[in-house]
């Protein structure tokens, strides 16, 4: 079937004549015109069919088995297609086949004669091709070894095919290797790893069990100046179905390296506990010292394991029992331990096998068909074994047992062997008791822990386009040459047609955060035009609005109101953007907020509402506002703080004047622990003063608490007789700078849907327009005089006013 063809380079289309021929032909076979491909072919120039376009590499046969069509491929066949051209990666027609898994196309090429060994250019033959974990390309590779492939086959760098399975898990592939005659200990030419080794280092349970229930196959075979094993490998990467497998197969769990340690110290030192149980419990040697006479226990106290020093005492107190001669609690003979992990791997082929024999309902099997199904699938159960497992299930002597009891329950072994990977076996803290029947001590309480979402940026690839964090800028293309002399520019695409005959500028990106405070509406829409959601979050879980709220750009927060933006948003530190704007001193955003209808109790992860930030950071002016639109005085924060409190604690006399007139208004707040107490009092437990004499618990609050906690002791805040006057009120707020926040950062998911670039947009505000729009906000906020040099924020200013004040009262 096979026959022996020379491999060579397709001919490269090089004039305008051959280019197009080679292209007409490929389309031709993509469409599977087979008229029009015996006419190219014959009236064409000499050779067409086996031309390759010199800009694609694609030739006609390659392409025909990649679209998997027998009838173009069978054609083209006949009409003189070579079967050994190359295309530019050196890849054979039969090689394109396989990497496809077009098992039909495989066939009819197989039917005229190929040379496997022919290699590409990164040395690989056919066989390399079919690692993909398909069921078809398990087909492709199984048919070219019944065809007469080498199951042994290796690259140009001695990479065996056997070692290429392993390592990339294709257990259907490495069976029908194995089946074939591959040898199960080959070894990669690198560092000499057979394949066991590659298998349990990726974790493939499956091909790790099919190469160790091989005959052929060394289950300790070691590599390397060190003597590393398969066992060795898995240990040091925690893989338990690794380990459970090569306990099932009877591999060696106490063979060493050159340097005397054996998997007990390299599960130690990746802190693996379960696989230190399994390893103890297994056999492995947990109390053995290595060429400089640590042991496993003193290397996990000297990297500060806890939990796996406290698991390694345990197993080598369970071993030096064993090697006693005393049988410790929930020890198990070692054909059981070996049953129960062959059980394990072949849980699944075992029942089948069962169900097959099966002579009654409900899960009964006779013991000889049960015997026979156990020495067919090869379990390591010898005579003696197999007599001391049917007695556990047969305990009449009837001839009858029940194999789900068996697969399921597995009453043969102790349950402390009965661990998975995904078993948690820490040590858990009980309450400990005291002697005489105390009680023990219970938890101690901690500190609330704050959940602040935040979201890491990975490593982006260099095919990712533009980053996450930026939309597209809107450029502004007009010839400033021939408005150069007009007092203004042109308003409307009638007036300027520059951008039809100049060459527009390249595509230029800014930050989400750079156009919310700059007030770039027309990039801002832009992006939302392109799919950028209005609630669009950043690393820190800020919207547009947020940061619209925390720069104090009221045109960008109205901007993104009118478009349906989510008021009452939170952040990562459940800040809304009420509290943002609160925060920056900002009484237009506000305004605009409350009217679009934002939580004016909103309360952050601290219970923190709008009114305590503007508190905290002396803005009368939002204060006055807030009371004004009904905020709650009485909320308390989750230090038990109020309003009030805050007032007090920051000390500034406008704000607590306000607040505190507010909460004269209005009733105590009655909490639930102020209900009915008191002692020992009469019926009902509210008999007058004697029922606050009562013996106080441990733990209890003072009643003589203040409601009002003090602040830091700068000067006495008495009751004030007055509230400030509104000439005072607008003298102090012109005494303060609003500073908004000056980092934000976001990242925004851009649509890759096409969008039509308009020929002209409008104008962007110049430099001037930016200052106006400056100086006009901060008329509107009472900010008159503004200086770099002497800005103090209204904090600063309240604290110096303090102190001046105090100064003044110790001289």
């Amino acid at each position: 079937m096979l026959g022996n063809p020379t491999a060579a380079a397709m001919p490269l289309a090089h004039d305008r004549l051959e280019v197009l021929q080679v292209r007409k032909l490929v389309q031709c076979v993509r469409t599977g015109d087979k008229a029009q491909i015996t006419k190219l072919v014959q009236h064409g120039i000499s050779g067409l069919i086996n031309y390759q376009d010199p800009a694609t590499g694609e030739g006609a046969l390659h392409v025909a088995v990649t679209r998997n069509d027998e009838a173009v491929v069978t054609q083209l066949l006949d009409l003189g297609a070579s079967l050994g051209t190359q295309d530019l990666e050196g890849k054979t027609p039969l090689m394109t086949a396989c990497q496809y898994g077009h098992l039909q196309a495989l066939e009819t090429l197989a039917t005229r004669g190929v040379n496997m060994a022919v290699t590409d250019n990164s040395g690989k033959p056919a066989l390399f091709h079919c690692f993909h974990p398909t069921n078809r390309h398990a087909k492709c590779l199984g048919f070219l070894l019944e065809c007469g492939a080498d199951p042994n086959t290796r690259d140009e760098h001695g990479f065996p095919v056997v070692c290429g399975a392993s390592s990339e898990g294709l257990e259907r592939h490495l069976e029908r290797l194995l089946e074939k005659g591959a040898d199960p200990n080959a070894r990669e030419p690198r560092e000499g790893k057979p394949a066991l080794v590659l298998a349990s280092e990726g974790g493939h349970v499956e091909c790790v069990r099919l190469l160790m229930s091989h005959p052929s196959i060394d289950k300790n075979g070691t590599y390397g100046e060190e003597g590393l094993c398969a066992l060795h490998r898995a240990a040091s990467l925690g893989q338990f179905l690794v380990i459970q497998v090569l306990s099932a197969y009877g591999a060696d769990f106490t063979v060493s390296t050159t340097h005397h340690e054996n998997a007990v110290f390299f599960a130690t030192r990746s802190n693996h506990l379960i696989v230190l149980r399994l390893l103890g419990q297994r056999g492995s040697p947990t109390n053995d010292e290595n060429e400089q006479g640590v042991t496993p226990q003193k290397l996990a106290k000297q990297e500060g394991m806890k939990d796996a020093m406290k698991e390694l005492k345990k197993l080598t107190s369970f071993q030096d029992k064993i090697a006693r001669g005393a049988k410790p609690k929930g020890a198990a003979e070692p054909w059981a331990i070996q049953l129960y992990d062959w059980t394990q791997v072949n849980k699944p082929r075992l029942l089948e096998l069962c169900r097959e024999q099966q002579s009654g309902e409900g899960g009964v099997i006779t013991t000889e068909a049960f015997t026979s199904v156990l020495h067919t699938m090869g379990a390591p159960l010898e005579s003696e074994g197999l007599t001391s497992l049917l007695a556990i299930y047969d305990k009449k002597g009837e001839g009858v047992m029940n194999y789900d009891d068996f697969i399921s329950e597995q009453k043969f072994i102790h349950a402390q062997y009965k661990i998975g990977p995904g078993d948690d076996i820490k040590a858990k803290k009980g309450k400990k008791g005291k002697k005489g029947g105390k009680k023990g001590k219970g938890k101690k309480g901690g500190k609330t822990k704050i959940v602040c979402p935040i979201y890491y940026e990975e490593a982006r690839p260099p095919t990712a386009g533009i980053p996450d964090s930026v939309i597209e800028k809107e450029m502004y293309v007009t010839d400033m040459q021939r408005f150069s002399g007009l007092p203004t520019q042109p308003q409307h695409r009638y007036v300027d047609d520059s951008a039809w005959y100049l060459i527009h500028p390249e595509r230029q990106y800014m930050q989400l955060y750079e156009a919310i405070r700059h007030s770039d509406l027309s990039s801002l829409q832009t992006a939302l035009n392109a799919g950028m959601s209005v609630d669009t979050r950043d690393k820190y879980n800020k919207t547009p609005l947020m940061i619209a709220c925390a720069h104090g750009r009221p045109d960008v927060a109205k901007f993104f109101l009118d478009r349906g933006a989510d008021v009452n948003a939170i952040d990562n530190f459940s800040w809304t953007a009420l509290h943002h704007c609160a925060h920056s001193g900002q009484e237009g955003l506000v305004r605009l907020l409350l009217d679009a209808g934002a939580n004016i109790d909103a309360q952050s992860c601290n219970g923190g509402t709008p009114l305590m930030r503007a508190i905290e950071t002396s803005q009368k002016n939002i204060v006055k506002l807030l009371l004004e639109r009904g905020a709650n005085v009485q909320k308390e924060n989750k230090n038990g703080h109020s309003a009030l409190d805050v007032a007090r604690n920051w000390g500034d006399d406008f704000i607590y004047a306000v607040v505190y007139a507010k909460a004269q208004t209005l009733p105590p707040v009655v909490k639930k622990d102020d209900k009915n107490k008191g002692g020992k009092g009469g019926k009902g437990g509210t008999k007058g003063d004697k029922g606050g004499k009562g013996k106080k618990k441990k733990g209890d609050k003072e009643d003589s608490l203040p409601k009002i906690l003090p602040g830091p002791p700068l000067l006495p805040l008495p009751p004030p007789p007055r509230l400030p006057t509104p000439a005072e009120y607008l003298q102090e707020v012109r005494r303060t700078t609003t500073l908004g926040s000056m980092h934000a950062s976001t990242h925004v998911k851009p649509s890759p849907a096409y969008r039509p670039r308009p020929a002209w947009v409008s104008r962007p505000p110049t430099s001037e327009d930016y200052l106006e729009s400056l100086e006009k906000m901060r008329k509107d906020t009472g900010n008159k005089d503004f200086d770099l040099d002497e800005t103090r924020t209204p904090f600063q200013l309240q604290i110096e006013a303090r102190v001046q004040a105090m100064d003044i009262a110790d001289v």
